[in-house]
């Protein structure tokens, strides 16, 4: 058909497009939101261990060295979950800026066949005043005649 949007295909492309990036992008989130949470729940128990190591001082030698090879090897995890918090936060920075690329794309399209759209209606109403003046010029002759 002459009339019909010859960009429609592309536009759902970019619908599915958009729809997938967005999805990648909440998955991301929630992953970055996870790490998070992880690091802050290791980050307080290492504080609540300090405190608990400062509070119960005991005479004895081995548990103080068990407890503060337990908090190097805590901040150790804490290092390594910060990092990957870093990480997945860097993941969610990239897939967001996918997403709004995708929606600008479609926006675009969108744009596009609305300009199409608006084109055509325009082109409809000029070919109806042409006939609609057509139709009056053939009944005033119809009905005065040429003179």
């Amino acid at each position: 058909m002459a009339n019909q949007y010859s960009l429609e295909s592309v536009l759902k492309v970019r619908y599915e497009v958009e729809e997938q990036r967005l999805e990648v992008m909440t998955k991301s989130l929630r992953y970055y939101q996870k790490n998070l949470e992880i690091a802050k729940k290791t980050e307080h128990e290492i504080e609540k261990n300090i405190n608990t190591l400062k509070t119960t001082r005991e005479n004895n030698i081995v548990n103080e060295k068990a407890m503060y090879l337990y908090l190097e090897k805590m901040r150790n995890d804490l290092e390594q979950q910060q990092k990957s918090v870093k990480n997945s936060e860097l993941i969610y920075e990239h897939k967001k800026t996918d997403y709004f690329e995708a929606h600008k794309d479609r926006k675009i399209i969108e744009k596009h066949k609305e300009k199409f759209l608006h084109n055509l209606k325009e082109k409809f109403k000029k070919i109806e005043d042409n006939m609609n003046n057509e139709l009056a010029i053939a009944a005033f002759v119809r009905k005065d005649g040429y003179r």
